[in-house]
C-alpha cells in the first residue's frame, strides 16, 4: 500500500478520514496475517457515494486494484458507472437494494 497516495488523497478531499481509518485497519489485518503465515480473510470495504467531490468510479477502482489490498467492495445501489468500473479487476462487488 502506498500510504502517500493515501495521504494525498486524503488532504485533497476525495477520501474521509473515516474512509482512511476503515482502510488502514483492513491493510494492518492483512499485514498481520502475513507475518504470522496465516491465510488472510477476503478484505472487504463499504463503497459510499454520498459526498462531494468524489473521484469517478474508475478512479476508485484503479486505485483498490493497483494500490490496496481490497478484493470486495459493496455499493448501496446500482450505479452502472461503479459496476462497469469493477468489471475485469477481479474485485467483487456486492450490491445492495432497499427492501420495497
Amino acid at each position: 500500500m502506498h500510504t502517500d497516495s493515501l495521504f494525498w488523497l486524503v488532504v485533497s478531499g476525495y477520501l474521509s478520514l473515516d474512509f482512511w481509518v476503515e482502510l488502514f485497519k483492513v491493510e494492518y489485518e492483512a499485514a498481520a496475517a502475513r507475518r504470522l503465515g496465516c491465510s488472510a480473510r477476503p478484505r472487504a470495504l463499504n463503497y459510499g457515494t454520498l459526498g462531494n467531490n468524489l473521484p469517478p468510479p474508475a478512479q476508485v477502482a484503479q486505485f483498490f486494484k493497483d494500490k490496496s489490498t481490497i478484493d470486495r467492495i459493496k455499493i448501496f445501489d446500482v450505479n452502472p458507472d461503479i459496476l462497469r468500473a469493477f468489471a475485469g479487476t477481479r474485485i467483487f462487488v456486492t450490491v445492495t437494494v432497499p427492501n420495497g
